[in-house]
Protein backbone atom coordinates (compact mmCIF):
# COMPACT_ATOMS: atom_id res chain seq x y z
CA UNK A 1 0.00 0.00 0.00
CA UNK A 2 3.11 2.80 0.67
CA UNK A 3 4.30 1.96 -2.39
CA UNK A 4 0.79 2.01 -5.01
CA UNK A 5 0.39 5.35 -2.63
CA UNK A 6 -3.16 3.90 -1.84
CA UNK A 7 -4.37 4.80 1.81
CA UNK A 8 -7.02 2.49 4.14
CA UNK A 9 -10.19 5.09 3.12
CA UNK A 10 -9.55 3.86 -1.00
CA UNK A 11 -8.97 0.70 -0.56
CA UNK A 12 -12.09 0.40 2.10
CA UNK A 13 -14.13 2.10 -0.91
CA UNK A 14 -13.19 -0.19 -3.20
CA UNK A 15 -13.59 -3.55 -1.20
CA UNK A 16 -16.75 -1.73 0.61
CA UNK A 17 -15.34 -2.34 3.65
CA UNK A 18 -15.04 -0.82 6.94
CA UNK A 19 -10.93 1.17 7.46
CA UNK A 20 -10.94 -1.00 10.89
CA UNK A 21 -11.67 -4.01 8.94
CA UNK A 22 -8.67 -3.39 6.46
CA UNK A 23 -6.20 -2.58 9.36
CA UNK A 24 -6.83 -5.62 11.64
CA UNK A 25 -6.50 -7.92 8.47
CA UNK A 26 -3.19 -6.12 7.98
CA UNK A 27 -1.79 -6.76 11.42
CA UNK A 28 -3.29 -10.17 11.80
CA UNK A 29 -0.46 -11.54 9.88
CA UNK A 30 1.95 -10.03 11.96
CA UNK A 31 0.85 -11.09 15.83
CA UNK A 32 4.02 -13.93 15.15
CA UNK A 33 6.42 -11.17 14.85
CA UNK A 34 6.21 -8.54 17.84
CA UNK A 35 8.52 -6.32 15.93
CA UNK A 36 6.77 -5.86 12.64
CA UNK A 37 3.20 -5.42 14.32
CA UNK A 38 4.64 -2.43 16.65
CA UNK A 39 5.96 -0.97 12.76
CA UNK A 40 2.70 -1.49 11.41
CA UNK A 41 0.79 0.07 14.32
CA UNK A 42 3.12 2.93 14.33
CA UNK A 43 2.21 3.85 10.54
CA UNK A 44 -2.10 3.46 11.88
CA UNK A 45 -3.68 6.32 10.35
CA UNK A 46 -5.60 7.54 12.98
CA UNK A 47 -9.53 7.19 12.12
CA UNK A 48 -12.65 8.49 14.01
CA UNK A 49 -14.79 5.74 15.56
CA UNK A 50 -17.68 6.52 13.64
CA UNK A 51 -15.28 5.28 10.43
CA UNK A 52 -16.65 1.96 11.04
CA UNK A 53 -19.64 2.69 8.40
CA UNK A 54 -18.84 3.92 5.28
CA UNK A 55 -20.51 6.90 3.83
CA UNK A 56 -21.08 6.86 0.24
CA UNK A 57 -23.53 8.27 -1.83
CA UNK A 58 -25.97 5.03 -1.97
CA UNK A 59 -25.68 4.34 2.15
CA UNK A 60 -27.10 7.68 3.01
CA UNK A 61 -29.98 7.81 0.27
CA UNK A 62 -30.80 4.64 2.01
CA UNK A 63 -30.52 5.82 5.56
CA UNK A 64 -32.61 8.52 4.37
CA UNK A 65 -35.19 6.77 2.55
CA UNK A 66 -34.40 8.29 -0.07
CA UNK A 67 -33.75 5.25 -2.76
Amino acid sequence: SIKAKHGNLEKSRFLKVTRSFLFKVRTKPNENNPDELAIISERKEYVQHSADSLRTCDSIRRVHGMT
